[in-house]
């Protein structure tokens, strides 16, 4: 037997809330996938650009060591032939725990991959460890607050919360 209008045009709404009720959770999967991708995209672009920053910064910062005469920059009043051994000693350590908190901040968003991170762990573990760069963290902390502070006083120095 034939079907009739009002058959065919409940096969047709059948068959349409099935496409739709199977279409629903396929794009709610390819939303997430979406997401995910922008978000992975938008870690990397801001990895890259703490890079480029990092990379400048103690470019600078190495060139300024390097010229006596601008030692000032980071001791006010020092002499025109520049920082003792100590004091740029103590700009290294500055600059060490510096580029430490670029590597934090890089692995949180993801960009190091987990084997790198645990040696560099380690190494800053093993940098943290020495009293005479404890002492430098120590004066200098307070300019680094979060993640990063808290990384170094309970994983790294082992200091309880």
């Amino acid at each position: 037997m034939p079907w009739g209008k009002p058959e065919w045009t409940l096969a047709t709404q059948i068959a349409q809330t099935v496409v739709i009720a199977i279409g629903i959770p396929f794009a709610a999967y390819q939303l997430r996938v979406g997401v995910q991708q922008l978000r992975a995209t938008s870690d990397a672009s801001s990895a890259v650009a703490l890079g480029t920053i990092m990379n400048a910064s103690a470019d600078l910062q190495w060139r300024i060591l390097q010229e006596p005469s601008l030692h000032g920059i980071w001791v006010p009043g020092v002499k025109a032939d520049g920082l003792a051994r100590d004091k740029k000693l103590d700009v290294l350590r500055g600059m060490l725990i510096s580029n430490y908190a670029f590597i934090f901040n890089v692995h949180q968003l993801g960009q190091i991959p987990e084997d790198s991170w645990s040696a560099m762990t380690a190494d800053m573990h093993e940098f943290f460890a020495r009293d005479d760069n404890r002492k430098r963290w120590e004066q200098v902390k307070q300019f680094y607050q979060g993640e990063f502070r808290s990384f170094v006083e309970n994983d790294l120095l082992h200091t309880p919360k």
